[in-house]
């Protein structure tokens, strides 16, 4: 199956961005790639709470963040969810932090600016890297 093909209507995803601008922008891209049902987290504490009382198809969080970071939401998730796919998205595109997350187990890494397409690519990428496609 292309990637064009496959339906993400019916995903659940956590947005973990502390940035206003950035979360209209990054749920505007979930919009149309098909993704309606999307919970905001403005922070890092908020999004484990979340992950604790929620089930989630796919995370979606920012590196730097107020309190808990996005290796921390990583680390906890994969502490009680480990097949849920996460993404990393940021403006880091150093080697260390790229080689940091992957060691924490992320799913993919999407530097921004972004587009509409990387968006789809990587969270499509995530979920068969977790068996969910």
């Amino acid at each position: 199956m292309q990637d064009e093909d496959i339906d993400l209507t019916r995903l659940h995803v956590l947005l973990v961005e502390d940035e206003k601008f950035a979360v209209k922008l990054e749920s505007m891209v979930l919009k149309q790639i098909g993704i309606t049902q999307v919970t905001i987290a403005e922070d890092g504490e908020s999004a484990i709470r979340l992950i604790d009382t929620q089930h989630f198809d796919v995370v979606l969080s920012d590196w730097n963040l107020p309190g808990a970071n996005g290796l921390d939401i990583l680390r906890h998730l994969r502490g009680q969810h480990a097949k849920t796919p996460f993404v990393m998205l940021t403006g880091n595109k150093g080697l260390d932090a790229v080689q940091e997350a992957v060691a924490q187990g992320v799913d993919g890494y999407l530097v921004k600016p972004f587009s509409v397409p990387q968006m789809k690519s990587k969270i499509i990428s995530a979920l068969r890297r977790q068996g969910r496609l």
